[in-house]
């Protein structure tokens, strides 16, 4: 039987510097070394694209939070469990938001990156958000995740393996971008760009051919909603469905219930099938 372990037992976790010396907004420059973000994490790598720099001698500064090769910066706040791995060993420091993992010798770092995307830490980060307005975690609360640790040169092989099939993956999505270009070229090729309106389409408001449009603040004020729903882990009457479940297509793994008296009190907002979902906040316009 594999062994589980806690996180913090074969990493070391790094927080970034939140004393005197944290960089003020006045201490950033157009170039230097970067101070990365969470905003600055995408697909599990570090971006360049808004990214903040400090100076050398402010990097000096800093007692911690400075990346090393192969380092994992996962995100406590905010966009919760997001990570990125210095895989091209930058010269940086992070922000608070953020906080380095430091795989320890008996760990593979691309077992943990696998690990680190599967459901059962995705269902641990909604479980251990404390709760309040901006999503949070603590360091404390993600050393303590359960990992299960079998001998390293099976944690290679079975990296080995996922790294394949995401590679799969990859080169689908590839294909799939490429169908969805081809549709929008179909779309303009049959009825024109719809800013200019070459062919002289009749124009209307959206709302004259919609029979219902409405949103989860529907149903009442912040303060009622708080009141009667509550978000659960664990299986009860009803899903509440999330931008996360649409995006990974997926409404088993990691997903929040409410209870029967939280269902009949979002009576403005329930879905049953056939509905058109679009996103508010984060990705907004993108259509479900």
């Amino acid at each position: 039987m594999i062994k589980e372990v806690e996180l913090g037992s074969v990493c070391h976790f790094e927080n970034g510097d939140r004393g005197k010396n944290y960089p003020s907004q006045s201490a950033f420059i157009d170039q230097g070394i970067p101070f990365i973000s969470a905003k600055n994490l995408e697909d599990y790598v570090i971006k360049n694209e808004n990214l903040k720099f400090i100076s050398e001698e402010t990097y000096n500064k800093l007692g911690s939070g400075k990346l090393r090769p192969n380092d994992i910066l996962f995100c406590l706040r905010g966009s919760l469990g997001k990570f990125a791995i210095n895989k091209n060993s930058i010269k940086g420091a992070i922000a608070s938001s953020l906080v380095l993992l430091r795989a320890k010798e008996e760990l593979n770092i691309n077992y943990l990156k696998h690990y680190l995307k599967s459901p059962r830490i995705k269902r641990l980060v909604t479980k251990s958000d404390n709760g309040s307005s901006q999503p949070n975690l603590s360091a404390t609360n993600v050393k303590k995740f359960q990992i299960p640790l079998p001998p390293l040169d099976q944690q290679k092989q079975i990296a080995s393996i996922l790294d394949t099939a995401d590679a799969y993956r990859q080169k689908t999505k590839a294909l799939i971008e490429k169908y969805d270009a081809l549709t929008q070229s179909l779309f303009l090729d049959m009825f024109g760009d719809p800013v200019i309106n070459p062919k002289g389409w009749d124009k209307c408001d959206f709302g004259n051919y919609l029979t219902v449009l409405t949103d989860y603040h529907s149903n009442g004020s912040y303060k009622t909603l708080r009141e009667h729903v509550t978000l659960k882990n664990e299986p009860d009457y009803a899903l509440m469905v999330r931008t996360t479940d649409l995006e990974n297509n997926n409404f088993v793994d990691g997903v929040n219930y409410i209870d029967e008296h939280a269902y009949n009190h979002l009576e403005k907002s329930k879905i049953f099938g056939g509905e058109i979902i679009i996103n508010k906040i984060g990705s907004a316009g993108k259509v479900y």
